[in-house]
């Protein structure tokens, strides 16, 4: 058990990040929405967030921040 400097006792809390795909901790995630596939609004680590982009149609994701599309 920890204690502040006043003798009392601290709960300590640990924050779980989970990716929802793969279902492993990890210590980054990202926030997924493109409003058109089974995976929407949830977290994800970066390897399931690049899976599921790419299997996203051409104008879909276009309307991404940064996405400039196939040349």
């Amino acid at each position: 058990m920890a204690r502040n400097s006043q003798g009392k006792v601290i709960r300590i809390k640990t924050l779980v990040m989970t990716c929802s795909k793969c279902l492993k901790d990890k210590d980054k995630l990202w926030w997924f929405n493109s409003d058109s596939t089974f995976w929407d609004n949830a977290l994800y680590c970066k390897e399931c967030y690049g899976t599921i982009f790419k299997q996203l149609p051409e104008e879909v994701k276009k309307t991404f921040a940064g996405y400039k599309g196939k040349d």
